[in-house]
């Protein structure tokens, strides 16, 4: 990435490579520009797929982060849509070029400050105000897809606990309908 001042930063490669792309450089740097308009970052492509990129250039403080693509038709949409959530995940804005279809300026707070999404592609320029992130992140960015992971758990928990419950309370209709004089709350006497 080229800063304000003319020099290059420290080179940032592809890290996802998406299957049938050629792509031998390896990657695994994520370089943050310090600028007098903030810290600023970039990621490529397939990488704004992935929620590990941008946590990581967060964590080294970006503010805003440039997000390129070469997108194919009918992925725009997608597209502008996972750099959404990138930017509300790390609490950074974001900026989308797209080659075909789609540019956009979010906000850390996930408002698309502007957008162009044209399924046929379009020229434009996007000009827009928007806050830089705090370059602090958020709780998601320091603790990453264990929030998701315990989600997931926390549902398996609830669902087994349902199922137990369901079945206590099959077991007990059971035994009301054989012995209704025995019938109500383990512990409690039964109403007649």
């Amino acid at each position: 990435m080229l800063s304000p001042d003319g020099s290059f930063s420290e080179i940032y490669n592809k890290t996802h490579i998406p299957p049938g792309e050629r792509y031998d450089i390896p990657g695994g740097t994520f370089p943050v520009i310090e600028t007098k308009y903030g810290k600023l970052a970039s990621w490529i492509c397939a990488d704004g797929n992935y929620t590990d990129i941008t946590r990581e250039i967060t964590k080294k403080q970006a503010q805003l982060i440039a997000a390129p693509y070469r997108e194919f038709p009918g992925f725009g949409e997608q597209l502008w849509q996972n750099v959404t959530f990138r930017a509300v995940e790390n609490q950074v804005s974001m900026v989308v070029t797209g080659a075909a279809s789609v540019a956009a300026i979010i906000d850390p707070f996930g408002r698309q400050v502007a957008l162009d999404v044209n399924k046929s592609g379009s020229a434009v320029v996007l000009v827009a105000d928007v806050p830089l992130g705090t370059g602090m992140g958020t709780l998601y960015t320091s603790l990453g897809d264990i929030l998701g992971w315990a989600a997931f758990a926390g549902l398996i928990c609830f669902t087994i606990y349902e199922m137990v419950e369901e079945q206590r309370f099959k077991r007990a209709k059971k035994r009301e309908r054989l012995n209704p004089e025995t019938a109500g709350l383990p512990g409690l006497p039964s109403q007649k």
